[in-house]
């Protein structure tokens, strides 16, 4: 939901696309998303970038679709990005592109079988087009990384000025106080 909420804040299209199943989906923690269109059906190969979420039962069920795989592949032989947050990089592994040290969540890396790199422990990880991260708990690092790539460091910095993730203008501060009826 977060990646979703602040890609659409700054302007960049963003289409919801499901695998199998109706257009209503749940999460992994019993949250219903409506997604738009099925991957099926949807003209993939136009799209600039994709953006694997995590969750285990999700994760699984994309690594069934041969659609994807094929997708992931075009992706990466056209460097076109591509990120994998949470269990998602899980997913990266049977077309073994996990080339370079990457980042998901804890003990995923034990269930690969075709990646030789490491999963280190920090946050975010970007080689060449790909990026992963560990989990939600980053889902801000990894989404202002995205849209760093797609939009510039200019961009950026305005979209944490409208997100306060800046530190706000002193007069914010004085207009607070007055509101709070402090002198």
């Amino acid at each position: 939901m977060g990646i979703i909420d602040v890609l659409r804040r700054a302007g960049i299209q963003v289409t919801l696309a499901y695998i199998g199943g109706d257009l209503l989906q749940e999460g992994a923690h019993c949250i219903k998303i409506m997604t738009e269109i099925s991957l099926e059906s949807l003209d993939c190969y136009s799209f600039d970038r994709i953006v694997l979420i995590g969750g285990m039962q999700g994760v699984q069920n994309m690594g069934k679709s041969q659609k994807l795989l094929d997708l992931i592949l075009d992706f990466d032989a056209r460097k076109k990005l591509i990120g994998a947050i949470c269990a998602a990089p899980l997913i990266l592994d049977t077309p073994q592109l996990l080339q370079e040290d990457f980042y998901c969540y804890p003990n995923c890396e034990m269930m690969m079988k075709n990646t030789q790199s490491k999963r280190i422990d920090s946050t975010l990880k970007i080689n060449c087009h790909i990026i992963t991260t560990i989990g939600s708990t980053f889902v801000l690092d990894f989404v202002l990384e995205i849209m760093n790539i797609l939009l510039g460091e200019a961009k950026i910095q305005q979209l944490k000025r409208e997100f306060v993730l800046l530190p706000p203008p002193p007069h914010f501060f004085f207009n607070l106080r007055l509101y709070l009826g402090e002198n």
